[in-house]
């Protein structure tokens, strides 16, 4: 089935290689005095680090277009969609040199997919889920792309912005001298420089063709999360990775008198579906998702002598305590950041995707989806830059502190320099039986309302 227009593109991407990695530095230093008298050559000197990474501003204007405006549209009401429709809509418009509709291309008006349905006597399965504005819903080519990776045997799709070995081994260089400083004067000149560093962050998706709404959305998505981890932005209910970074050397300055022993390194940050998810209902020829969270998740890193970045197994409270507070807080999230809410529903989408797949239910009610979209052409693709700008961001916190006799200024420089996975494991353990009879007449309510067995979607109040 190929649509009449867009570029065709190879739905079995070459795997790449799954990494998600942050990198940014905290260092700070103590100006000492005694109590009517500045002391320069006096200074304590500590390095912390708060990872993250932070893409370019490109990554907005080259990835999906889902910004930040009016707030989303939600009702109540819910549509169903026939895939068997869906297809043959979609071949029969092709075939006739014409272009998709606009129906077709956006699902018939499909935002969050909440389970399927089985309709055995017309071969078909059936979508069911929150309509909502086609700007706003899941598209033909999230659709094509994820039924194409689950059924081609793909690895789970994910994204990731990463710096090059030369960039950590540079940041390492950087760090050292600055911890070499003999003033606080040379310490803010390395500190500028760092600042000034904006080299490339390499483009990373595996799963999904780069050009796809997909890819776009994850690394959209990824962005604003290292946005909002490095205070860049805000939103309620979450304070910063970097704030709470601050919170805590001040904190541990003022009640204790010391620099927290923190260390140089790095950390990752990424999406990812809270442990045991997805979780299903199921009735007789209907599946519903139960649980679908999705969470961020966070890893303290260390790097070779050669720039080569591995898992450290340390904790990391502060970014641990962020992502905590991030997961708690996404899905109100959903409503006020069009990408979350795009990205959640594509978590979806690939949980109830591979759920037909597990159980062969799409071949049981008698509808091939392996060949579909053997030779799809997307829609609306959008190329994707092998790599963006990174961006840093440096502001410095004053803190009077108070050490025995003498006085001073706690200076705290904090920097951000600058991953989505959607892998699922699913087992026989991910279902669990609706004895509420809830599932049964919500099926029976949608066949029954179905207009003819041609109709692509209808909505169910």
């Amino acid at each position: 089935m190929t649509p009449s227009h867009g570029r065709r593109v190879k739905l079995n991407p070459k795997p790449e290689p799954k990494n998600f990695s942050m990198n940014s530095h905290l260092s700070k230093a103590i100006r000492m005095n005694a109590p009517t008298q500045v002391n320069r050559r006096t200074f304590l000197r500590a390095a912390a680090a708060l990872a993250l990474a932070a893409a370019g501003k490109q990554c907005v204007n080259a990835g999906a277009e889902v910004v930040d405006a009016e707030p989303r549209s939600i009702t109540s009401e819910r549509i169903c969609l026939s895939l068997r429709t869906l297809f043959t809509m979609v071949s029969d418009q092709q075939r006739a040199g014409r272009s998709v509709t606009e129906t077709a291309a956006w699902l018939g008006g499909l935002e969050r997919v909440d389970g399927y349905l089985l309709h055995e006597q017309h071969r078909d399965v059936i979508l069911f889920g929150r309509k909502a504005p086609f700007q706003q819903c899941l598209h033909l080519d999230d659709l094509a792309v994820n039924i194409a990776n689950v059924w081609g045997g793909q690895p789970a799709p994910y994204c990731s912005l990463d710096p090059s070995q030369g960039e950590v081994l540079a940041l390492d260089r950087l760090f050292r001298e600055i911890g070499l400083a003999s003033s606080l004067d040379a310490q803010r000149k390395l500190f500028d420089r760092l600042k000034a560093m904006r080299r490339p962050q390499t483009v990373l998706v595996g799963g999904v063709p780069c050009s796809s709404r997909h890819a776009h959305v994850m690394i959209d998505s990824d962005y604003r999360l290292k946005k909002l981890c490095a205070g860049l932005e805000t939103v309620p209910g979450v304070s910063s990775h970097l704030d709470r970074m601050l919170s805590l050397v001040e904190a541990e300055v003022r009640n204790h008198g010391r620099m927290p022993a923190l260390g140089v390194s790095m950390a990752r940050f990424w999406f990812h579906l809270a442990e045991g998810h997805p979780k299903f209902l199921m009735d007789e020829d209907i599946v519903m998702l139960d649980q679908c969270s999705v969470v961020v998740l966070t890893e303290r890193q260390r790097a070779t002598a050669d720039g080569q970045r591995f898992d450290s197994g340390e904790d990391d409270p502060v970014g641990k305590a962020f992502a905590e507070e991030f997961s708690r807080a996404f899905p109100s999230l959903t409503s006020k950041v069009p990408v979350f809410a795009a990205l959640e529903n594509l978590f979806r989408l690939s949980a109830l995707l591979r759920a037909l797949h597990f159980k062969s239910d799409a071949e049981r009610a008698g509808l091939s989806l392996g060949r579909q979209f053997d030779a799809y052409s997307l829609l609306a693709p959008r190329p994707m830059p092998p790599d963006l700008p990174g961006v840093t961001n440096g502001n410095e916190a004053f803190i009077p502190v108070q050490l025995g006799s003498r006085t001073g200024t706690l200076t705290v420089h904090p920097f951000v320099c600058g991953g989505v996975g959607m892998d699922m494991n699913l087992t026989d353990a991910s279902w669990q039986k609706d004895t509420s009879e809830s599932l049964r007449a919500f099926k029976l309510a949608a066949l029954r309302r179905r207009p003819d067995h041609r109709a692509l979607s209808w909505t169910i109040v």
